[in-house]
């Protein structure tokens, strides 16, 4: 695991400046409108497939990490992949036939839907790729060869921006399928071929029998969230527009970067979970991930959210301005997320789908209620914040949704329900007292309190959290220095 973890570090180390100034470019050669347009498309698109995997995907990588030799599991779900894209383009074709389009992409043309389709697609095709590449410890070669990747979008991407000062939609959309084509076309030939003339020849009902069984519980939450999801990001347009839409998204890739290194370690973990099963290596793995995430998560969100309106000036420019409020709330979402990142991966390695299962639907529910109240309005009932009350719905989703899971998985784990939340409110002090007490003292938001909150940070996680300091001093010498 230890290997996998570095090499996962060191490729998401490297990535980090490259995407970040992808997304430096972005805002800039699309501006607001057409940037809030792709947010909007790409968020569709996604989760339209999300719908047809059902949790499948945890469900195939909790299998596959068991015996990452049966072959014949990669290419069954290979083909439920591409039969699912198949049912989603025939939808999409129905829907502007029959003339329905509007009700969900609102009035952007056939081509433009498409094409953020099929750049969904391959986004998907590619985490699954990566996810058998994993199983296989095989995480060094896909990490680097989609770094390689974005290192190419990166160089396309500064030309255009330098030479052309802007871009059209659909020719970014071009750019970004034909690239993701290439690493397909690679990942899925070197180590693993899944390409082999075995494809499409179909053996038994095994495996849809298992992802029938794993997923099942799973059915009735993924379609009420599917629907909660692509509804959410349809008011924010309905109400506010691309400009609404944009600063939401803008935010979004912001704190997607800074938290990503925490992201990456989250499939690494579920891998670990389903093979070590009902163990008390698996408590303790759990336990000791929970509270080193809570903290290094909370204190890159409390940063973000500080320094919010000198961030947004650096990755959008004047223009997005205005998104500077939205990040304030929507730069904690991340904390809650890998949080419930991490306990799915644990629930959903234990076969626990049900508990998820309910507690999603639930939420799924309050996320309809708040998204109307504190986005917009229903019968003059309502806050109208636009893309700051969708940011605030989420992040309070988020939180209430770490907070049931936990105490799920706490009891479940026979543990001490008051020992666990004492560590959660003392990491949650240390990892954010100390930074707000630096904003206070420093009024002002600029490179120099982003310094001094750094600075910060790397103090209370010497003293305070002194193995965690360890574990990452040796990790960024293995890293770094082997």
């Amino acid at each position: 695991m230890k290997k996998d973890i570095k090499a996962k570090l060191l490729a998401t180390s490297l990535k980090l400046p490259v995407l970040a100034i992808i997304n430096l470019i972005l805002p800039r050669i699309l501006g607001v409108s057409n940037f809030g347009r792709f947010e909007f498309l790409n968020s569709i698109s996604l989760k339209l497939l999300s719908f047809f995997e059902n949790g499948t995907l945890t469900g195939f990588f909790v299998k596959f990490s068991k015996n990452p030799n049966e072959i014949n599991f990669v290419y069954y779900y290979f083909r439920f992949i591409i039969l699912s894209t198949i049912i989603i383009l025939i939808f999409i074709c129905l829907a502007f036939i029959l003339d329905f389009n509007f009700l969900i992409w609102e009035n952007n043309s056939f081509t433009i839907v498409l094409l953020s389709f099929l750049f969904a697609a391959e986004l998907f095709l590619i985490n699954f790729i990566s996810r058998v590449y994993e199983s296989n410890n095989l995480t060094n070669k896909s990490e680097f060869l989609k770094l390689i990747g974005q290192i190419f979008l990166c160089t396309i991407l500064s030309i255009i921006f330098y030479y052309l000062s802007g871009i059209k939609l659909v020719w970014l959309y071009v750019i970004y399928i034909s690239l993701n084509l290439f690493l397909i076309t690679y990942l899925g030939s070197s180590n693993i071929n899944f390409f082999s003339k075995d494809l499409f020849k179909i053996k038994g009902t095994y495996y849809t029998e298992y992802l029938y069984k794993y997923s099942s519980p799973l059915l009735v939450y993924f379609i009420i969230s599917t629907v909660t999801e692509i509804f959410a990001r349809w008011y924010l347009q309905k109400i506010g527009g691309d400009s609404e839409q944009a600063f939401y998204g803008l935010s979004l890739k912001i704190v997607t970067i800074f938290t990503l290194i925490l992201a990456s370690v989250i499939p690494i973990l579920t891998r670990e979970f389903s093979k070590s099963g009902e163990s008390v290596l698996t408590n303790k793995l759990y336990s000791k991930s929970f509270i080193n995430l809570l903290f290094l998560s909370i204190s890159l969100s409390t940063i973000m959210s500080t320094n919010s309106d000198l961030i947004i000036r650096i990755f959008g420019g004047s223009s997005f301005s205005l998104a500077s409020p939205v990040l304030k709330f929507v730069a904690f979402t991340p904390t809650f997320q890998i949080l419930n990142q991490l306990n799915g991966s644990l629930l959903y390695s234990k076969g626990k789908t049900k508990s998820y299962s309910k507690v999603g639907i639930v939420l799924s529910l309050v996320l309809v209620i708040s998204t109307i109240f504190f986005c917009g309005n229903l019968l003059g009932i309502g806050m109208n914040m636009g893309a700051i009350g969708l940011g605030f719905a989420y992040l309070l989703n988020n939180i209430l949704r770490t907070i049931i899971l936990t105490i799920l998985i706490i009891f479940s784990l026979n543990a001490s329900i008051s020992i666990f939340t004492f560590k959660i409110f003392y990491t949650l002090l240390i990892g954010t007292l100390p930074l707000l007490l630096v904003k206070y003292l420093f009024s002002e938001s600029d490179l120099i309190m982003i310094f001094v909150q750094f600075f910060t940070f790397l103090i209370v996680l010497k003293y305070s959290m002194s193995n965690l300091f360890n574990e990452i001093s040796h990790g960024i010498k293995g890293v770094f220095f082997r």
